[in-house]
């Protein structure tokens, strides 16, 4: 889930949910360089981080992946298909990266694959870490990890709403802004800054803004659009969760899931 979103500055944060994404991966080394099934620009960089890494001049693996999460909605889905996949192809080949080893290797092959402006950092220590991850994404540095409340979360993926284009030019004026929420990130006031951040994103993507005050009217602690949308992201009590998800199911998909304070498998 986004706290701040990192696009306008370079400087974001983000915190871990408990969706899952499960990778598996066949791997030989036998072969002709370095390939991937299926063949996409992430999995390919992803085959050649790891061989690099581990000084192996043939690799070739077939990915399965089962995943919670939609793509191309915001809610972090390549960052952890990344992580699970380093992940699955470091234990087939009984490799030991450390938890900087598997971030660096994501944010390499997410960048050169081009799935990603920033390199995410954020996003992927979020999603492997847990907790609030607090992030220099140009220097690709974490400044602040911490743990998050233990809260209820839930998604909206609004029906017939699709990313818009040209999204560094949409959110170029964000800047100080997105500096401020980050500030609060810093400060440990994370649900400020989302709501500081998730409300002026949704703005500037011109993105419906009712879902938001409608979740800040029912009790949501924190709520915005997640990364850059279309999905909206909220934070609430346990004891408020079915109402806002109840409040929310007539703008399209709702998905319900926890805040996680600890490190992924």
């Amino acid at each position: 889930m986004t706290v701040v979103n990192a696009l306008p500055s370079g400087c974001g944060a983000a915190l871990g949910v408990d969706l899952q994404v499960k990778v598996n991966a066949e791997v030989e080394t036998t072969g002709r360089g370095y390939r991937a099934l299926p063949d996409t620009a992430l999995f390919r960089e992803i085959i050649c981080g790891i061989g690099r890494f581990a000084n192996i001049e043939n690799l070739e693996a077939s990915f399965t992946v089962h995943s919670d999460l939609p793509s191309r909605a915001g809610m972090k889905s390549s960052s952890s298909v990344a992580n699970a996949a380093i992940l699955a192809v470091s234990d087939a080949l009984k490799l030991e990266p450390s938890v900087a080893d598997v971030l660096r290797l994501n944010v390499e092959a997410s960048r050169r694959a081009g799935v990603t402006f920033t390199g995410a950092l954020d996003d992927a220590a979020a999603c492997l870490i847990g907790g609030v991850q607090v992030s220099n994404n140009l220097d690709d540095k974490i400044l602040k990890s911490y743990f998050s409340e233990a809260e209820a979360a839930i998604f909206l993926l609004p029906d017939g709403v699709t990313r818009p284009n040209n999204l560094l030019s949409k959110t170029n004026t964000l800047k100080e802004i997105s500096r401020t929420a980050f500030r609060l990130a810093l400060d440990g006031r994370y649900h400020e800054a989302i709501n500081l951040n998730g409300s002026t994103c949704a703005s500037a993507l011109g993105y419906d803004h009712q879902p938001i005050i409608e979740a800040w009217r029912g009790g949501a602690t924190a709520c915005g659009l997640t990364g850059n949308g279309p999905a909206y992201s909220l934070l609430t009590t346990e004891d408020k969760k079915d109402y806002l998800a109840t409040k929310w199911e007539k703008y399209g998909r709702v998905i319900m899931c926890n805040s996680r304070l600890q490190e992924a498998e």
